[in-house]
Order: C-alpha cells, then sequence, then structure tokens
C-alpha cells in the first residue's frame, strides 16, 4: 500500500535543447515566489543559457501578469566556452555560479544580481581536464569537491569572494569507478555527508566530514541496485532529521524513495508515482519548487523531459484509497446504532462514545481491509462488503446506518 502519492502541481512545455538544468536561488524574490527554487538552464550545443523564476499566477510590481510555472528572468546569455559542468554554491555572497568545460581546463566564477544578469568574478585556465563531478556544499572548510576518476582522486577547495580557489585537502586512493557523489545530511554532522555510489560494484558508501574536509566512513552498504542512474537527496518526510533519497533507473524509469535514520541506514518509503511520472526524465530536483501544497516541509521536484520538452512539478500528499464501501458515517454493531467512522486519506477515528468506550484509531490497508485497534480491547482487521458491511476478524459485523 502507497502511504504517499505525488501529485502535479504544473505542467509546461519547455525546450528540449536544454543540456543542463541547475537549480539555486537565482532571481529577486518580486518576480518569484519567496523562498522558491529557480533554474539555469544551458544548451551546450549553441552555447545559451537563461535564468528561470519559479512564479506563482498574478501580478507583478511592476504590473506584469503573470502564470504558474518557470517565467524567463533577464536576457540569454552567450558563452563562448562549451560547459561541461555548471554547479551552483553559492560559495560567497558574492559568487554564486562555477562553470568548467573539461574539454579545454577552464573555469569561471559569476556572480547573479537576481535580474537575471551575470558579472565575471575570475578566469581559471589550466585546470585538470579529467574533473568528471564537482559538487559545491560544507565541506568544513573548504566548499568544493572535484573528483577525478582516472588518477582516483578528490579535491577539497575553499572558494574566496574573488572567485579564487585554495586548496584544503587531496585525496588519493579513491574508488576510479563512483559513478555519483551526493551531498546531504544523512548524520548528525554540523557539515554536509557524502554518499559515494559504484554502480558497476552495487556498493554504496558513506562519509562524514571534519572542520578541514577529512572524510571518515560511517556506513558501507555492498547490496545496492546496478542500475541507478540518478540519486536525489531531499526532504521526502514531513519532520524528518535526515535527508531521504529519491533513486531512479534511466530508460525503465523505474524509481524508489527511501528514508536515512543518522546512521546512512535506508528505508522504503511507499509512494504512488502516478502516469504524470512516466516521461523519460533527463534531470530531477528537489527543492522548493512549488507554492504550499500537499505535506508541509517536505521536498518538490522539479522534473525536467528533454525529449519531449516538459517541465512538470510534483509535491507529495498522503495516499487515498477509494473504498468498496464509504467509512465515514454511523454505524451498527449487533443491530444497535453507535460506533460514527471519520476517514482521512489512509486514516480512521472511530467514535466509541455511544458504548462509553474510548475512540478507535486505524488505517485503510486496501480498498476492501482495513485494520484498527480498540485501546481498550485489541487490534482487529476487517473486510468491507457490499453493499453495507464491515466484517471483523472476531466474527462481528457492523452495518451502516
Amino acid at each position: 500500500m502507497a502511504k504517499f502519492e505525488l501529485d502535479v502541481w504544473i505542467t509546461r512545455d519547455f525546450s528540449r535543447d536544454w543540456t543542463h538544468v541547475v537549480k539555486g536561488s537565482f532571481t529577486d524574490p518580486q518576480v518569484a515566489m519567496n523562498g522558491a527554487t529557480d533554474l539555469f538552464c544551458y544548451n551546450r550545443n549553441s552555447g545559451i543559457g537563461a535564468f528561470f523564476a519559479t512564479v506563482r499566477s498574478g501580478h507583478l510590481n511592476d504590473g506584469t501578469v503573470v502564470s504558474d510555472g518557470p517565467r524567463q528572468v533577464g536576457p540569454n546569455h552567450t558563452f563562448h566556452n562549451r560547459w561541461t559542468h555548471i554547479v551552483y554554491g553559492p560559495f560567497q555572497a558574492a559568487v554564486q555560479l562555477l562553470f568548467y568545460d573539461a574539454s579545454s581546463g577552464v573555469g569561471e566564477f559569476y556572480s547573479t544580481d537576481g535580474h537575471g544578469n551575470l558579472t565575471l568574478k575570475k578566469r581559471h585556465t589550466g585546470w585538470r581536464t579529467s574533473w568528471t563531478q564537482i559538487l559545491a556544499g560544507r565541506f568544513g572548510n573548504a566548499n568544493l569537491l572535484f573528483y577525478d576518476p582516472a588518477a582516483g582522486l578528490g579535491a577539497f577547495y575553499r572558494v574566496d569572494a574573488l572567485g579564487a580557489i585554495h586548496l584544503v585537502r587531496e585525496a588519493t586512493g579513491w574508488r576510479e569507478s563512483w559513478h555519483s557523489i551526493v551531498k546531504g545530511n544523512f548524520s548528525n554532522s554540523p557539515n554536509d555527508d557524502l554518499l559515494f555510489y559504484d554502480k558497476s560494484a552495487g556498493a554504496a558508501e558513506f562519509y562524514r566530514l571534519d572542520a578541514t574536509a577529512g572524510m571518515t566512513q560511517f556506513h558501507q552498504d555492498l547490496g545496492w541496485r546496478k542500475t541507478w542512474q540518478k540519486i536525489v537527496p531531499g526532504q521526502f518526510l514531513q519532520k524528518s532529521t535526515f535527508d531521504g533519497l529519491l533513486f531512479y533507473e534511466e530508460g525503465t524509469g523505474f524509481t524508489k524513495f527511501y528514508a536515512t535514520d543518522g546512521h546512512a541506514n535506508i528505508s522504503k518509503i511507499d509512494v504512488n508515482l502516478g502516469n504524470p511520472w512516466a516521461l523519460p526524465w533527463k534531470e530531477i530536483l528537489a527543492g522548493e519548487f512549488t507554492p504550499n501544497l500537499g505535506i508541509i516541509g517536505t521536498s518538490r521536484l522539479c522534473c525536467y523531459d528533454a525529449k519531449d520538452g516538459t517541465l512538470r512539478y510534483f509535491y507529495f500528499e498522503p495516499a487515498t484509497i477509494k473504498t468498496l464501501i464509504d467509512l465515514n458515517g454511523k454505524w451498527a454493531s449487533g443491530g444497535v446504532p453507535g460506533p460514527t467512522i471519520s476517514s482521512a486519506f489512509t486514516s480512521l477515528t472511530i467514535d466509541m462514545s455511544a458504548f462509553h468506550r474510548p475512540s478507535a484509531h486505524g488505517s485503510i490497508e486496501d480498498a476492501s481491509t482495513i485494520t484498527v485497534t480498540f485501546p481498550d480491547d485489541a487490534t482487529f482487521t476487517a473486510k468491507l462488503q457490499l453493499p453495507n458491511m464491515i466484517k471483523w476478524a472476531n466474527h462481528s459485523t457492523w452495518t451502516k446506518v
């Protein structure tokens, strides 16, 4: 049984040409939802990039009428280099974006002004051309991680307010086969933790980082699937202390959600994805992409399908199950009217005060099965039978009044 389901806020046509879709905070709140996550999109084939705010329908301060969804802010930007990696920090208040071209070893740091404009802070040349993964995060006194699989090397750097970089720690002897390196809150560390996933081996390792970017492994799992193409961290359970993980298999679209417990043990979150999820997602991003819909405090998802030119926003809702009989209302027990059932999503409350008994609570398991705990008795499972009967496991029955 799915305990949660993904609902769609909006779906919008979007260019098929973007090779990179990067989330961040790029726009002035007056042209976006306050606190909403924005996008920077880039087409490596043409060298063109643009910022998009996530907006609600209505009027901007200047009177412009806008509709829900992505709205371009500022001009198109044309770059001479063909960037292979675009990383959002922010690294400092004045430095938000890193552009890196693996073919030339060029890196450029930029600031943004909230209105879709970019200012070059510093251009670097002579960088390795073998960096395949670059992450920004809170890595102690470092805020940037580079990974070179050919050399089995990880390098942590600090980016200053001028866009200069300073080596904090270089780590050798890393696996040459890490497919994904994911930052998130997986322990009680004050810094970001790191998850390393080796797709070919089905292996995962979790690490804490100290104040100088030193790494300590706190969990290893050698039994993961060998087919995950994307691993996305996010707040997928309300009020969860630690980040959850979304796993996505390219080609099949097979998707799973898991919670983590602070020790990197994972447990499945039952989510009904629904038909709107069944697109070949090029990018899956977790952030504050929708208004306050669904379960407050959980991540919202922005998904980009380059094949069909679609941008779709999802949010989490408690799962609902349509039962054979409408459970809400008064029921008769032994022919005597009394119990009153109230259902919401998959939860049940039964008012037993007519029999001078405490209220009972339970859940809807599927369309014809419920489970209820009576605090003065026991927990019972029951089957729903048309047209109007609940048949309990202790052989008693209730009928709808």
